[in-house]
C-alpha cells in the first residue's frame, strides 16, 4: 500500500463506505457504488466491475444504479480477481481500509489517516 499511496496518479481515486451490523450486502454495495461514481466531478457514465457478482445479479445491479440516477456503460461481475490487475488493486485497498477501520494495527490506522488527508481515500 505504501507504493500505491506514494503515486500521485492515484490521488482522489479510492472511494469507500463502511457499514457494520447489517446483512444488506448487495443493496449497500449498490449504494456505495452509486455514491462513489456520483462523487467524481464530470463523471456522467461509468463502467462498473464487481468482484464476485453472480451473473443473475448483473442486470439487477445495473437497474438499481439507474434507480439512483447513475448511468453505466456496463456492469460486469468479475469471477477471478487474481487474473485482473485492477481487481487485485481494489481488493488490496478494501483489505487495507477494513484493517484500518476495524483492526488493531496502529501503523495501518496511521497510514490510512495519512492517505485520507492526502486525498487518496474518500468516504462516500
Amino acid at each position: 500500500m505504501k507504493a500505491v499511496l506514494s503515486e500521485p496518479l492515484f490521488k482522489q481515486s479510492f472511494h469507500y463506505s463502511f457499514y457494520q451490523n447489517t446483512k444488506k450486502y448487495m443493496a449497500l454495495t449498490v449504494l456505495a457504488t452509486a455514491r462513489a461514481i456520483s462523487s467524481v466531478p464530470g463523471r456522467d457514465v461509468a463502467a462498473v466491475y464487481i468482484d464476485g457478482l453472480p451473473k443473475p445479479r448483473v442486470r439487477w445491479f445495473g437497474s438499481q444504479l439507474r434507480c439512483l440516477s447513475v448511468r453505466t456503460s456496463k456492469v460486469v461481475g468479475v469471477r477471478r480477481e487474481e487474473s485482473d490487475a485492477l481487481m487485485r488493486l481494489a481488493d488490496a485497498c478494501c483489505g487495507f481500509v477494513r484493517q484500518a477501520l476495524i483492526g488493531k494495527d496502529e501503523n495501518v490506522k496511521r497510514l490510512f489517516e495519512q492517505a485520507k488527508q492526502q486525498e487518496y481515500f474518500k468516504d462516500v
